[in-house]
């Protein structure tokens, strides 16, 4: 039973995050039309545009490859549909303005009832599926009874009026809520420069409807504001199209997987505190994990690379003269001031200033060595010692 419920609320919570993709993909992908999109505000996803017609979408995320969350039994279909012919009841003048979307990332089957409702667009076509799910809504099994009584309840004729306004979408991207490809307004970005705006873009989203659920407030987004920020994520790509591109910090890393690490242990070597160390792990790791996106998406060469680690060596190696000409009470005291004028340092990358954590992080991973590499930089006096003692 734990375990049951665990795994339900990782699908709930990769559904929340499913509809947070899919409300980014439509606000990228929408026209001048569309005046705000929405999330839980009258569907999974809406789509509002100017002349009042709007886009309600019921989004179904599988996490089983070449699984169909939309079979002829399934919950996510006969929820759906049970949704939509309440909304219906309560509201009939919606089927003149509103279309109804049902999204998913698993594949539909040609032959189900979810495909043919998406394929339908002659009326006499839709009488038939109507009729078809009348026939099937009073013999559902226990749990999904009640969804079929609401089908029941409408006419042939009122239901074949919502699968008229019906569209199914299959194969939608999990991980960006679409195809970024096809997205007209970045289509002059690299493909590492389109995930990033999109993930930026997602991030906002996100921020801005945790403030309107803090303050009681209808949870859409308004176009003209989400674009205003997406211009501005495009500015700083194109002025500084390296710096936009880094991951973000893991605020919460295990640090068990880091007390052996070299560059920790020279921390420990000049007696640093949790906290700096901490620190330390958290730009290690937001370093190293930026470099593989830059150079996976060739945004950075090898040869930009070497330069700048070279640089960070020569500014490493200014520093330990500067500190070793003056005198110390203890060698720990010497190195602690070696690591904090070194860490001070501002980089370049590219003609680019680099963050400070990310010029921390890289000089941390200088200072990391392993029982099979030296350390290149250190902070103790005697690192080079106290890392050859510590291979035997």
């Amino acid at each position: 039973m734990e375990t049951r419920n665990k795994h339900s609320a990782y699908g709930q919570a990769l559904g929340y995050i499913y509809q947070f993709d899919r409300a980014t993909y439509r606000l990228l992908s929408s026209s001048i039309s569309v005046v705000a999109v929405g999330i839980e505000h009258v569907d999974d996803v809406s789509v509002h545009f100017e002349d009042g017609q709007t886009i309600r979408e019921q989004d179904k995320l599988t996490t089983v490859a070449k699984y169909s969350p939309l079979s002829d039994k399934s919950i996510a279909l006969w929820k759906t549909l049970h949704i939509w012919a309440e909304e219906f009841g309560a509201n009939p003048s919606l089927m003149d303005i509103t279309e109804f979307h049902l999204i998913t990332n698993g594949k539909v089957s040609d032959e189900s009832i979810a495909s043919r409702l998406g394929r339908a667009t002659e009326m006499e076509d839709c009488i038939k599926i109507a009729e078809e799910l009348t026939s099937k809504a009073n013999n559902l099994r226990e749990n999904l009874a009640g969804y079929g009584k609401t089908i029941s309840n409408l006419s042939i004729e009122s239901l074949a009026r919502i699968i008229s306004r019906i569209f199914v979408f299959d194969n939608v991207s999990p991980k960006f809520g679409g195809d970024l490809a096809a997205i007209q307004s970045l289509r002059y970005f690299s493909d590492i420069e389109k995930i990033s705006i999109f993930d930026q873009a997602c991030g906002w989203v996100k921020r801005k409807i945790m403030y309107l659920v803090e303050n009681n407030l209808p949870l859409t987004i308004i176009k003209e504001d989400f674009d205003r920020e997406v211009r501005a994520l495009i500015r700083r790509i194109k002025v500084a199209p390296l710096t936009s591109l880094i991951v973000s910090p893991v605020l919460d890393p295990n640090l068990q997987d880091f007390e052996v690490a070299g560059f920790v242990e020279q921390l420990d070597w000049i007696e640093s505190d949790e906290t700096l160390i901490r620190e330390a792990i958290i730009h290690y790791i937001q370093a190293r994990d930026t470099r593989i996106k830059w150079t996976d998406g060739d945004v950075v060469s090898e040869e930009s690379l070497d330069m700048y680690f070279e640089d960070l060596i020569s500014r490493w190696r200014r520093v330990q003269r500067q500190t070793a000409r003056r005198s110390w009470a203890t060698l720990e005291i010497q190195g602690q001031e070696c690591l904090d004028a070194t860490l001070s340092e501002d980089t370049i990358l590219d003609g680019e200033p680099m963050p400070k954590a990310i010029s921390c992080g890289n000089f941390h991973v200088l200072a990391d060595f392993t029982p099979n590499k030296q350390p290149t930089i250190g902070w103790h006096p005697k690192f080079m010692e106290l890392a050859s003692k510590k291979k035997r």
